[in-house]
């Protein structure tokens, strides 16, 4: 699974990967509040636009500005609350995928398994390009707003704030918050919207082995021997194809089951 690392490595810098060699100790401890602070700060940031939207709802192209904002933000709380939710689940189908009955029998459904994991590679490069390109135009807009509207104390973006930012120090506060905010939702959605294809297409590589084996069950059937090298009587052919069948069968609800835990 070394295929998706890179994804994992980007959750857990946004702390929404908690790592259960951390249950005890301060690691755990800290890395919870990390994780209690990246979520407040991207909650905070859209609970601020949804009330927002009250306050300029008399000014049309203001309205239209903070809903698209608010509606990308609850996009994003959505992804990270799936993830958060459902790491451990996420970790079973990884796990799982790693053993029988996933893993790879003959040569073809190694083929079968090394496309998938090239493909699951250029997702990791397309992980880095969306984050270049995600984080740079972040940076950009940034930079624009500290020229633009810190010296007439403006915020970057429009939003209801509970207390006034007429002291410096509050408005810096409100200003870092909305900065962190937009620099957490952005790497959150390049980190989510590129991992969940990633594990997709390795249910798809499952699936595409499943039914290679469910194809050669007959040809199977055909080059089984007894121990004498002869061919199966009519008996242990049946014995063997209920067999194949039900590895195939098992095969199939391990898939489904594993999907539904996270899909």
């Amino acid at each position: 699974m070394s295929s998706l690392s890179y994804n994992i490595f980007v959750l857990r810098c946004l702390g929404l990967w908690y790592s259960d060699d951390w249950i005890t100790g301060w690691k755990a401890k800290i890395y919870i509040g990390y994780t209690a602070l990246i979520v407040l700060i991207l909650y905070s940031f859209t609970l601020s636009h949804f009330i927002m939207l009250y306050e300029c709802i008399d000014d049309a192209n203001e309205f239209a500005n903070t809903l698209f904002m608010l509606l990308t933000l609850i996009a994003i709380c959505g992804k990270m609350f799936n993830i958060v939710s459902k790491r451990q689940a996420i970790e079973k189908i990884m796990t799982a995928l790693q053993t029988d009955p996933f893993t790879p029998e003959d040569p073809t459904e190694l083929s079968i398994n090394s496309e998938c994991i090239r493909k699951i590679n250029f997702c990791r490069l397309y992980t880095i390009l969306y984050g270049i390109l995600t984080e740079s135009t972040c940076t950009m807009l940034t930079l624009a707003s500290l020229n633009r509207d810190v010296p007439r104390g403006d915020l970057p973006y429009k939003a209801w704030l509970p207390y006034t930012i007429s002291s410096p120090n509050a408005y810096w506060f409100a200003y870092s918050h909305q900065t962190f905010g937009l620099y957490i939702a952005a790497t959150t959605d390049v980190a989510f919207d590129t991992f969940v294809p990633g594990l997709m297409m390795m249910t798809c590589g499952q699936i595409q082995i499943f039914n290679h084996r469910f194809e050669k069950i007959f040809e199977t059937l055909k080059s089984t021997t007894d121990p004498n090298g002869d061919a199966l009587h009519l008996e242990d052919q049946a014995i063997a194809e209920k067999k194949l069948v039900a590895d195939c069968i098992e095969h199939h609800t391990a898939i489904f089951e594993s999907s539904i835990l996270f899909f």
